[in-house]
């Protein structure tokens, strides 16, 4: 082998080296973190979506995020990688469903999530628009994927009996009463009214004459029926409400809205409801218990990698 042989091999040699260093450097300057199928995630694109999904977070629970620590945020990255990986796996399969979202729907809640984070004065940083477009979609397909597996979920009739034995104390319904009242400004007044009702004036005419309370006024005053220590829990419009003797007028009653002039027409007493009774909301419950190991089997089945050790690359 003569020396310019030798020497156009070592050359050749050397780039292919050369060629080997620089594919590799880019590789390890954007590497692969999330890989499921054919679909690979470099580091780049999880930052980008990981930076506008806990701005989402940040917003809906109204936490300023320019405020937050940033060993804080690397800390919620780390968390978010296998939760992205789970979102990605979930999406794979409502795509092999073909399930699809509402345009308007994508664009209607996008638009409430960005003026929840345009409100974040904290931060200055621009939205990827595009990015917030795409997670809201996926979200949502998410959701209705959910909701198919939810509806495939069997349920023995059987579970339902030994749930419905097991959530006695949960289920009981506690005590309600149904009340009309006339709701006015001042006591002066409720008095005159009840004077007025005491020789015997219609309780519903004197209501619609003269209650301020605009959402009952047009039904005589009806409130509908409330449970004990529920819609008025805890006030002295309760604790009387429920000590007054069936069909008989009571008040005047001083509440933060007024005073009250009341009549309770109807008493239902605590009770557990019958099986019957709560039968398809207790196997209601039970799929939506079972649902997260339906998750759980997509994940699994969809064969989703992660690559945390990427993650700290600067």
């Amino acid at each position: 082998m003569t020396y310019k042989v030798r020497f156009l091999q070592g050359a050749v040699l050397i780039a292919c080296l050369l060629i080997s260093i620089i594919i590799f450097g880019q590789q390890d300057s954007d590497p692969v973190v999330i890989e499921i199928g054919e679909h690979k995630v470099t580091l780049s694109e999880f930052n980008a979506t990981f930076k506008v999904a806990v701005r989402m977070l940040a917003a809906q629970q109204g936490i300023p995020i320019g405020n937050q620590q940033a060993d804080i945020i690397e800390k919620l990255r780390h968390q978010y990688l296998n939760q992205r990986a789970s979102e990605l796996a979930l999406i794979q399969e409502a795509q092999r469903r073909e399930i699809t979202v509402d345009d308007h729907e994508v664009l209607a809640s996008a638009a409430e999530i960005r003026e929840k984070i345009s409100a974040d004065k904290s931060t200055d940083e621009p939205l990827d628009e595009v990015r917030l477009l795409e997670i809201v979609r996926e979200k949502q397909q998410v959701a209705l994927l959910s909701n198919q597996l939810v509806g495939e979920i069997v349920v023995r009739p059987g579970d339902v009996v030994v749930l419905h034995h097991d959530l006695q104390d949960e289920i009981k319904k506690p005590e309600q009463i149904c009340i009309r009242h006339i709701l006015v400004k001042d006591k002066n007044t409720a008095e005159e009214l009840l004077e007025k009702l005491n020789t015997g004036r219609d309780f519903s005419i004197l209501a619609k004459e003269n209650s301020i309370d605009t959402k009952t006024v047009d039904n005589g005053g009806d409130m509908g029926c409330f449970a004990k220590e529920g819609l008025i829990a805890r006030s002295e419009f309760e604790r009387v409400a429920f000590k007054a003797v069936l069909n008989e007028l009571t008040g005047p009653v001083k509440s933060e809205f007024g005073y009250h002039l009341l009549v309770v027409y109807k008493r239902i007493a605590a009770y557990i409801p019958s099986l019957n009774e709560v039968f398809g909301e207790l196997e209601d419950e039970i799929r939506h218990e079972r649902l997260p190991e339906k998750l759980g089997n997509i994940q699994d089945v969809s064969g989703v990698k992660t690559f945390p050790e990427w993650l700290n690359i600067n």
